[in-house]
């Protein structure tokens, strides 16, 4: 009897441990990047400005503003939550052969960004970084782009404005569902400190919205995809990118074929 004590008593400890470390160090495993040092110069081979945002609780957001030839308009682009700007400026460019510049925000705490993280305060942010391209650009011209993680962001921006068309790659519905999903044994409900319910701003977003998803996505299911276009409703494009992982869609000919015209579309 006492050995059956001790071993609960241990059980009950460790999970206890469990739950404190996920619970303290989740910030870390939600947003998993590096700083940059402020001098730390990009080797793209398109012409790019270096712009810092200051926010009212002083965070620096710094972006990227690359430039095409004889620009049509622009790529707000929000990515995914591994990496920083020596990363995803390199695949932001990706849409500069198509005639549209792009622009590209670091969350606070990567690269050359700073600031403390919220939900809020990251949706806050969001915002900033539109009026900023429109600053240079009319809305009329203006793509939204959601990688992953910046899929909640750039729905929030698209919910709020009115873009030329919002894109969404491998993106989820619901960012504590996601989690429950994959450890339905955690009290999701109390550890997760960051909230991020990209479905609750669907029913306002009035531009054309475009989603792929890779159909062997293992880090946000497909299914997160389809739940989040049947919030938009009918008038939201699905495109099930088959044998598409998480970080790979990019590389196949379906893919290239919707952006080439998508792209071609808009701004005409």
């Amino acid at each position: 009897m006492i050995r059956l004590r001790r071993l609960v008593l241990g059980l009950v400890l460790f999970g206890a441990i469990v739950l404190s470390a996920l619970y303290f160090f989740q910030e870390s495993l939600l947003f998993p990047t590096y700083s940059l040092d402020q001098d730390v110069e990009f080797g793209l081979s398109s012409p790019y400005e270096e712009n810092v945002i200051r926010t009212d609780d002083g965070a620096n957001l710094h972006m990227l503003h690359l430039k095409a030839e004889e620009a049509r308009g622009v790529v707000v682009f929000f990515h995914g939550n591994g990496g920083n700007m020596e990363r995803w400026a390199v695949e932001a460019s990706y849409f500069l052969q198509f005639g549209w510049d792009v622009m590209i925000l670091d969350y606070r705490g990567y690269g050359k960004s700073t600031g403390e993280r919220s939900s809020e305060a990251m949706y806050d942010d969001a915002q900033l970084f539109y009026l900023k391209a429109l600053q240079a650009y009319d809305e009329d011209k203006v793509i939204l782009y959601g990688r992953s993680l910046g899929s909640t962001f750039a729905t929030y921006v698209a919910a709020r404005n009115n873009p030329a068309r919002l894109i969404l790659e491998a993106p989820f519905a619901d960012l504590r569902q996601l989690v429950k999903s994959k450890y339905p044994f955690l009290p999701v409900e109390r550890l997760l400190r960051f909230d991020f319910p990209t479905i609750a701003f669907t029913g306002r977003v009035k531009a054309p919205v475009t989603i792929l998803h890779g159909d062997q996505d293992q880090l946000v299911p497909i299914d997160q995809g389809r739940q989040l276009a049947r919030g938009f409703g009918p008038s939201a494009e699905f495109i099930e990118i088959t044998g598409g992982g998480h970080h790979d869609l990019a590389d196949f000919t379906r893919y290239q074929r919707v952006m080439e015209q998508l792209f071609r579309a808009t701004g005409d």
